[in-house]
């Protein structure tokens, strides 16, 4: 069993309201979903309380919706980290060895640098 890592881009962030709307499901790479963890371990922040996500789990039926996504489905804590940091792993291998993730590189680059990206891992 390996791990799926979907980018949630925060499409609004302030103190009262944050959300994403925009689901970004990456082809798996383990190599690359390595290094992404590491740099969360340095820089990644939890997300705010009540941040919205397509990836809601409704824990009776396991059923994914618009919702408050705070944790994986592990339990975990949703953690975010910043486009700038995504960035710096463009050029990585498993970011360029397909199409699916060379598009959404390509869709970070376009971002705001300092725009939040929750790392949910499923």
């Amino acid at each position: 069993m390996g791990l799926d890592l979907r980018l949630l881009p925060f499409d609004c962030n302030n103190p009262n309201l944050s959300f994403s709307h925009t689901v970004l499901d990456c082809e798996r790479r383990r190599g690359l979903f390595d290094v992404i963890l590491k740099i969360e371990k340095t820089v990644g922040a939890a997300v705010p309380r009540g941040f919205a996500s397509l990836s809601n789990r409704n824990p009776s039926s396991g059923e994914t919706g618009y919702g408050e996504t705070t944790r994986t489905p592990y339990g975990d804590t949703l953690m975010a980290i910043r486009v700038c940091h995504l960035l710096t792993v463009r050029k990585h291998e498993g970011a360029v060895d397909n199409w699916k993730n060379r598009a959404i590189w390509s869709y970070l680059a376009e971002l705001p640098l300092d725009t939040q990206v929750a790392l949910y891992l499923h």
